[in-house]
C-alpha cells in the first residue's frame, strides 16, 4: 500500500512539473533520425511587451503552457505565439528544424545555449521577410544548426499565427537523415506532378478531339488539385515571385 502511494505521489509531481512549464528535455541518442515536436514543447501568447526574446527569457516558467499532441493553438485566430523546447544530444551533430506548414507571416527561430547564455538568431523564415540570396534555399521553412555533446539547448520560435489551422507540423531532423528524405521527396513530387501534367494534357486533347466538355472539366479539376499541392508544399513562392523560403545555416558550433 505504501509503495502504491509513493508511486501515485510521484506521478502527481511529474504531472505538476509538466503543467507548470518545467523543462521536458528531448534527448537525442546515437540512433536519432527524426522526431515531431509536440509534447516536449511549451507555448506562450505573444503580446507587445514580450515580442523580443530578451523579454521572453525573463518570464516565469509557470506562464508557459504545455503543448498538446493535437496542436499548438486554437484555429482561426490572429494570435502570435512563442514556442520553446529543450534539446540535448549524446554526441556532436548537425540538426535540421523544419516546419512543414509554409504559410506563416512571421517565423523567427533562436537557439539558446543554456550553460553559457549565448543566443544565436537562426533566421526569420516568414512570408513577409526577404532574406539575402546568399542564404541556402528550401521550399519549407527549415534551419540548420549544430549542437555539442551533452549540452542543453533551448529552441525558441516566434510565429505569427494568421492562418486557419491548429496543426503545425514541427520536425527535428538529423541533418543526414533530412537530406536523404529531401531527395526522396523531390523524386515523389516530380513523379506526382509529372502524372498530373500528363492527365491534364490528355483531358484537353480528349475534350478537343471528342468535343466532350466533361474532359475539359476534368482537366480543370486536375489543375485545381495541382494548385492545392503547390500551396501545401511551399512551391507557390517560386511560382509567384521567384523567391523560395531561405534557410539560415549556422556553420559554427555553439560551444561552452
Amino acid at each position: 500500500m505504501l509503495k502504491r502511494l509513493i508511486f501515485f505521489f510521484g506521478l502527481l509531481l511529474s504531472y505538476t512539473a509538466v503543467s507548470s512549464g518545467q523543462a521536458n528535455i528531448l534527448v537525442l541518442d546515437d540512433a536519432f533520425s527524426r522526431t515531431r515536436i509536440t509534447g516536449e514543447a511549451f507555448m506562450l501568447p505573444a503580446i507587445k511587451e514580450t515580442d523580443q526574446l530578451e523579454s521572453i527569457l525573463l518570464i516565469d516558467q509557470d506562464e508557459w503552457a504545455p503543448v498538446s499532441k493535437k496542436g499548438f493553438a486554437k484555429p482561426y485566430t490572429n494570435q502570435a505565439w512563442w514556442i520553446r523546447f529543450h534539446v540535448q544530444s549524446t554526441k556532436p551533430r548537425t540538426l535540421m528544424f523544419e516546419n512543414q506548414y509554409p504559410m506563416l507571416d512571421e517565423y523567427s527561430i533562436y537557439l539558446h545555449q543554456e550553460s553559457t547564455g549565448e543566443i544565436s538568431f537562426l533566421g526569420n523564415l516568414g512570408m513577409n521577410r526577404d532574406l539575402p540570396d546568399s542564404l541556402n534555399q528550401t521550399k519549407l521553412p527549415t534551419v540548420e544548426f549544430q549542437v555539442d555533446k551533452n549540452h542543453r539547448y533551448t529552441i525558441y520560435v516566434y510565429l505569427d499565427k494568421r492562418f486557419g489551422t491548429s496543426f503545425l507540423p514541427f520536425y527535428l531532423w538529423d541533418a543526414e537523415s533530412y537530406r536523404d528524405d529531401l531527395a526522396d521527396r523531390r523524386f515523389n513530387e516530380g513523379f506526382i506532378y509529372g502524372v498530373f501534367s500528363l492527365l491534364f494534357l490528355a483531358g484537353l486533347f480528349l475534350s478537343l478531339y471528342l468535343k466532350q466538355r466533361i474532359y475539359f472539366l476534368y482537366s480543370l479539376y486536375l489543375l485545381n488539385l495541382c494548385g492545392v499541392l503547390l500551396i501545401s508544399d511551399g512551391s507557390f513562392r517560386i511560382l509567384l515571385d521567384g523567391k523560395t523560403y531561405k534557410q539560415h545555416t549556422s556553420r559554427s558550433t555553439i560551444s561552452c
